[in-house]
């Protein structure tokens, strides 16, 4: 943003990668605050690698208020690509409660990407995420259905933050033998004075087979008895709300008696 690097923004140094870009490209943002919206697609086999995590912020306003629909709405959107890596930053949209869906980074048709070491902030749809996606020693911050999409996501030593009001962690819209959301030591937190947090939900009249399995996860007490609902009638064979091993916030052994059990 000073005038010293090659590009001033953050999307003129996408839109200089070439389309199928077949060489690996690293994309350095030095620490800054860039207010921008970021749109990018068919770019493949890049990295966007922030200076420093907490210094280097990609910072806006975006959502289905302002721009509607999903391929529109987000602060970082990224599409049709292979080999896209976020790393090392923060991602900020700064929509208000109650001003529509607005995810901080969505990634569609994103196919072997990898976001890790980052920050992503939102509240409503923080995260949409469709393909083949690893996340690692991300924060990620929202409260309705912030972890949400149609591809296989692992996430892996995250934090996962419901702020603001109580909400729903994810909603997997996978198909029937296609994998969904899972979480591996990871912590699911939530600020103070939040309780009755959903880890999932889904309506199974649209997708009855919804899959999402939190596995040696963390959680605090704001995480409602019954674990898990469905709207649209009853659970399918194919619907997979798995949990193994939980916890509390200090590793001691989770009571899980009162869940819901769907799926095995």
């Amino acid at each position: 943003v000073d005038g010293t690097g090659q590009f001033c923004s953050v999307q003129g140094a996408l839109d200089a990668v070439s389309a199928r870009n077949a060489s690996a490209t690293t994309i350095t943002i030095e620490n800054g605050t860039y207010f921008e919206i970021i749109h990018a697609a068919s770019k493949n086999n890049v990295t966007l690698r922030g200076r420093d995590r907490k210094q280097t912020i990609i910072l806006g306003v975006n959502n289905d208020a302002l721009n509607p629909g999903t391929a529109t709405r987000s602060l970082v959107g990224i599409d049709n690509s292979s080999g896209f890596v976020v790393e090392n930053l923060t991602i900020h949209n700064l929509t208000p409660q109650g001003g529509t869906q607005a995810e901080a980074l969505r990634m569609q048709s994103c196919d072997q990407c990898v976001v890790r070491h980052a920050d992503i902030i939102s509240l409503q749809d923080t995260l949409l995420w469709s393909g083949r996606i690893y996340a690692n020693d991300c924060y990620i911050e929202g409260n309705v259905d912030f972890v949400w999409g149609t591809g296989a996501a692992f996430f892996e030593n995250c934090e996962i933050k419901t702020v603001g009001r109580a909400g729903y962690v994810v909603q997997a819209r996978n198909t029937a033998g296609k994998s969904g959301y899972v979480f591996v030591d990871s912590k699911i937190t939530a600020g103070p004075g939040i309780t009755g947090i959903v880890l999932g939900r889904i309506d199974v009249s649209v997708y009855p087979a919804s899959h999402v399995a939190y596995i040696n996860c963390q959680m605090g007490s704001h995480i409602a008895p019954a674990g898990w609902t469905i709207t649209g009638g009853a659970a399918s064979a194919n619907l997979r709300f798995l949990e193994y091993k939980s916890t509390d916030l200090s590793g001691a052994p989770l009571d899980v008696t009162r869940r819901i059990v769907y799926g095995r």
